[in-house]
């Protein structure tokens, strides 16, 4: 558009410059998340941290994606939401299965846990908290897989 000042090149740059530091910096921290949630998780045992720890992965992986895909074409930006998507249900499978081999969203769902585990002497809340972040985690990545299908099908006709 002739006289718009927004969109000037520079100013898509400058954009893409802050999205790609913005991305940088919540990757390294659902990273660093992910190590430390997974690491006292395996440590303590806990279905829920590690449920947790998984969607931190999950997040950093989905923040890795967006920095390969930004600035990229739609077709791009589509594949990587289809692959994210994909990836965070297989995470999600991986979370529902554990449970039965060992045998949050938030973190208060998991602290929640921890402190019933330790008050009942029991595995079950963490398995119930656990199975509960899955269930969401899952039921988010089907809307992500269905609507990046859905623009991929569009991009390809």
């Amino acid at each position: 558009m002739a006289g718009c000042d927004s969109c000037s090149s520079d100013n898509i740059q400058k954009a893409t410059k802050q999205q790609r530091r913005v991305l940088f910096i919540v990757l390294l921290i659902n990273a660093t998340m992910f190590f430390v949630e997974f690491s006292a998780g395996l440590i303590s045992h806990s279905t829920a941290l590690m449920a947790d720890s998984l969607d931190m992965l999950a997040d950093a992986l989905v923040y890795a994606l967006g920095l390969f895909a930004l600035g990229r074409a739609a077709y791009w930006k589509n594949r990587a939401a289809l692959t994210s998507g994909i990836f965070q249900m297989i995470l999600g499978l991986g979370i529902l299965i554990q449970p039965i081999y060992l045998l949050s969203t938030n973190n208060v769902g998991v602290l929640i846990a921890a402190g019933l585990v330790y008050w009942l002497s029991s595995p079950l809340p963490d398995i119930v908290i656990g199975l509960f972040i899955a269930i969401i985690v899952m039921r988010s990545v089907w809307d992500i897989i269905k609507e990046a299908r859905a623009n991929v099908e569009i991009l390809e006709f």
